[in-house]
C-alpha cells in the first residue's frame, strides 16, 4: 500500500451539510463513534479525490452518498475520510483534534499510515453541524498487497478533552 497524496481541506469552510449529526455510537458500529456531543463517522470509498467536490456540491442540501465500500482490488485506489459533529474548542475556538490513520494488513502488520493530521483547520461549525473532515487520506492498493482482510483505523485524539476515539472498518483485498 502506498499513500498517494492527503487532502488539506482548507477550502471547506464554505461547505455546509443540512444534515444531522452522525448517529450515536450504535452496538457493533466500530465505524461510528461518539464521546458527549463529539460525534464521528469514518468513511472508505473509491471515490479517490472527488469526496471533496461531491461534498461541496451537496453542500446545504443533503448528505452526499459517498458508497461506501467493503472490497478493493489490488491495484484500485481508496479514500479514507472522516464525518464530525461537535468536536470540542481549544482557548483560540477551534477544533484542536489529530487524526491518525494507519493500514494493517491481513497478517495485522503495518501497510501505511499518516499520523498528526488536523481533523479541522476552519472555526469550529455550528453545533451539531456535520462537516467532512480536513484530512482525506488516499491509498492505493498495490497489486503485490497480500490478498486478504485489511483493517482501516482512524485514531482521534482531542487534546482540549484528553481523550482518543478508535475506529476501524474492515476491507477485503481481492487479488
Amino acid at each position: 500500500m502506498r499513500s498517494i497524496w492527503i487532502f488539506i481541506l482548507f477550502f471547506l469552510g464554505g461547505c455546509i451539510a443540512a444534515a444531522q449529526a452522525p448517529e450515536a455510537e450504535r452496538p457493533g458500529s466500530a465505524w461510528e463513534r461518539s464521546d458527549g456531543d463529539f460525534r464521528l463517522k469514518f468513511g472508505v470509498t473509491l471515490k479517490g479525490n472527488t469526496v471533496e467536490a461531491e461534498w461541496k456540491e451537496t453542500a446545504g442540501r443533503a448528505m452526499p452518498e459517498f458508497e461506501e465500500i467493503t472490497q478493493v482490488r489490488r491495484g484500485q485506489e481508496f479514500s479514507l475520510f472522516l464525518l464530525f459533529a461537535n468536536c470540542p474548542s481549544d482557548a483560540t475556538k477551534r477544533c484542536g483534534a489529530l487524526v491518525d490513520y494507519t493500514l494493517l494488513g491481513p497478517e495485522g502488520n503495518f501497510l501505511e499510515g499518516s499520523k498528526g493530521l488536523r481533523l479541522w483547520t476552519k472555526p469550529l461549525p455550528k453545533k451539531d453541524e456535520v462537516r467532512l473532515g480536513a484530512a482525506v487520506l488516499q491509498v492505493y492498493a498495490e497489486k503485490t498487497d497480500p490478498p486478504g482482510k485489511l483493517t482501516l483505523r482512524a485514531v482521534v485524539t482531542d487534546p482540549v478533552t484528553r481523550k482518543t476515539l478508535t475506529l476501524e472498518r474492515p476491507l477485503e483485498l481481492l487479488p
